[in-house]
């Protein structure tokens, strides 16, 4: 399989659940974390749980159609429960009165890619016992210096930028550039697209990573994701690992290349490092 495709584990935790019931247990071992759909007609709470030595405990969803964050789910929607660390996942349903609650989570498996420290507070030097190289500056991550097999230093902190931008509009999320002679590396990216509880139009959408500002620059990688025409629908896509270097003083952006249309969002995120 090539590095970096995410692979997708999908398990229904509640199948139109009638009364309060635990639900089944999801493995999330080595996960980042869950995307999480509630649907049916129900007057009930599901609460998403974690564990890691068996005792669940209740942690936060982001509502991707809302972009809220929540402790306790009482409606249909799509969410993004992270988990990392955790090794178990429960979405119990409690306070039911009435009618069916189906709770399905989908994991997504992230391979590492290939990085010089398996560590991103890590600095990377060559040494000959005397003389020491410090390997992370703007030179050495030049695209000469940053291909396969290359030294290449992870910087002792990371930024981030993210858009969640509504209906029907392109999701963008840039990191300015850094001034003279920074450049940005690119550490990890993810998106999704989801429909609310109308049926959108099906739709194939292209997200970019650009060497530059929004619509702008040098496409460093590029993906495709689709939404069927179907309410409710939730694709998420996630890669870490990556050293993507970017040219000096120059933003650096993930983006989709159009909205969705209607009664569909988009969201994306992006983090890295900066060297000079």
């Amino acid at each position: 399989m090539p590095n970096n495709v995410a692979v997708a584990v999908d398990q229904v935790l509640q199948n139109a659940a009638g009364a309060n019931a635990t639900g089944a247990t999801m493995n999330v071992g080595g996960l980042p974390g869950v995307g999480l759909q509630v649907t049916g007609t129900f007057t009930a709470t599901v609460t998403p749980k974690a564990s890691i030595d068996g005792n669940f405990l209740g942690v936060q969803a982001l509502n991707l159609i809302t972009g809220a964050w929540v402790t306790s789910i009482t409606a249909p929607g799509i969410f993004w429960v992270p988990l990392p660390g955790a090794d178990q996942f429960q979405a119990p349903v409690s306070g039911w009165s009435a009618g069916a609650v189906t709770v399905t989570a989908k994991g997504i498996d992230n391979p590492p890619g290939v990085a010089a420290s398996s560590s991103p507070k890590q600095a990377v030097q060559l040494t000959d016992g005397t003389n020491s190289q410090p390997m992370a500056s703007a030179a050495t991550l030049s695209a000469a210096n940053s291909g396969e097999g290359a030294a290449v230093g992870v910087g002792p902190g990371e930024w981030s930028a993210t858009s969640n931008p509504g209906v029907n509009a392109q999701a963008s999320a840039s990191k300015a550039a850094g001034g003279a002679g920074v450049r940005h590396v690119c550490r990890s990216i993810s998106f999704s697209v989801a429909s609310d509880g109308t049926a959108p139009t099906a739709v194939q959408l292209v997200v970019n990573l650009r060497d530059g500002a929004t619509g702008a620059g040098t496409v460093l990688q590029s993906w495709t994701v689709a939404i069927p025409a179907s309410a409710g629908a939730f694709n998420a896509f996630h890669v870490g690992g990556l050293n993507l270097v970017g040219s000096a003083n120059t933003a650096m952006t993930l983006e989709f290349a159009s909205a969705g249309g209607a009664h569909v969002y988009e969201a994306c995120n992006i983090a890295g490092f900066d060297v000079n």
